[in-house]
């Protein structure tokens, strides 16, 4: 698969697999029941070859809308779209993908009225523990 177009079926993909979520409530306070409730799944892909590239996908619902993004992993430290990652793997995918889910979060939806419930899910228990600090 191209690992550029990662984001295209992670609706169907997390609906049909095991998925942890990233839980705030040990650690915050449960938002109110009236809370928009923004939800991002997220992905990365690495299949192995020569000249292979790592690829993310963000998939992100806000009430019945969906917005989806995705993109190859950068890890030249010299590239204006250098986000930290070192290689090209799985695991800078699946880190790739939980910091836009991130960014995204922080940059789009600070400006939605009322309180607001982030849920981020995702398939990678290396990036779940680094999340939680586990």
């Amino acid at each position: 698969p191209d690992p550029s177009s990662c984001a295209g079926s992670l609706r169907e993909a997390y609906a049909a697999s095991v998925h942890t979520r990233l839980a705030f409530s040990q650690r915050w306070p449960t938002a109110p029941p009236e809370a928009t409730v923004v939800r991002c799944y997220t992905d990365g892909a690495f299949t192995a070859g020569v000249g292979a590239v790592a690829g993310w996908g963000l998939a992100v619902q806000l009430d019945e809308t969906w917005q989806e993004y995705s993109g190859p992993v950068c890890a030249d430290p010299l590239s204006a779209d250098w986000e930290g990652a070192e290689s090209q793997s799985n695991n800078s995918g699946e880190f790739t993908a939980l910091l836009r889910a991130l960014n995204f979060c922080a940059d789009r939806i600070v400006d939605l009225p009322g309180p607001i419930r982030v849920e981020i899910y995702y398939d990678s228990r290396l990036a779940a523990g680094r999340a939680t600090g586990l």
